[in-house]
């Protein structure tokens, strides 16, 4: 029995994903790696891989594995600029995309990104957002402002540097928790209306020689798990 079971762990393969701290969805000080790869663990190993991570900067995350240096990577939201290097599985989560900003400042009825063109946001470069978000800041319609973090930029946000912060609303309200005293908590609100509703994906990149059999594996046990997938995206939510 004990030799049957060491055969059965070792015939596992190892799936190498790279990814970046984004909490509660990716945190490398969770047991679990955060719930949303924690979920990816759990249909690598439904694939029949044990997933490793290794946590980068986001852009390095993407370029590296971009050159097959790692087998996938977690999580991105779609962006059709990624299609042609990166087969996507999934979806593994659903998010929410909206606006942090102060209480006290007034933003007024919006019902389109243009109509924000008075108010400095904060943003990271190289995050997906949306392709009409990063649009209307390269013509000027809205003024962005970088930051290294999204963390960098709640403290700009508190600083009145910025009046908006465009995040995952779990993601700023972990930060929020994590960056500032708890009588601070209380400053910030979020817009209800959301920039947008999204599902993040596992990619796996075209150059990697066996990427189809890998991402044919993980999608179909995406699809086979429904009950995890509805974890996912309840926390998501």
């Amino acid at each position: 029995i004990w030799l049957g079971c060491s055969l059965g762990q070792a015939a596992a393969e190892e799936l190498r994903i790279a990814t970046g701290e984004y909490a509660p969805f990716t945190n490398s000080q969770a047991d679990d790696h955060g719930f949303v790869n924690a979920f990816v663990a759990d249909i690598a190993d439904a694939a029949g891989y044990e997933a490793t991570f290794t946590y980068l900067p986001w852009a390095r995350t993407l370029g590296q594995t971009r050159t097959a240096q790692f087998d996938a990577t977690s999580f991105w939201y779609h962006s059709p600029d990624r299609d042609a290097d990166f087969i996507h599985v999934g979806p593994i989560m659903t998010d929410r995309l909206v606006f942090f900003r102060l209480r006290d400042t007034e933003i007024g009825n919006w019902s389109t990104l243009a109509d924000l063109t008075e108010h400095p946001i904060g943003v990271v470069p190289g995050y997906t957002y949306t392709p009409e978000f990063w649009s209307l800041g390269e013509t000027g319609v809205l003024s962005l402002s970088e930051g290294p973090s999204d963390a960098a930029n709640f403290k700009k946000l508190r600083a009145g540097r910025i009046d908006l912060l465009p995040i995952s609303e779990a993601a700023g309200w972990s930060i929020i928790e994590a960056e500032f005293p708890a009588d601070h908590r209380i400053l910030f609100t979020v817009e209800e209306r959301p920039v947008l509703v999204t599902e993040g994906f596992l990619l796996v990149p075209r150059t990697h020689p066996d990427a189809n059999n890998i991402a044919t594996r993980l999608q179909d046990a995406v699809e086979n798990d429904g009950a995890l997938a509805s974890i996912a995206t309840h926390q998501a939510n």
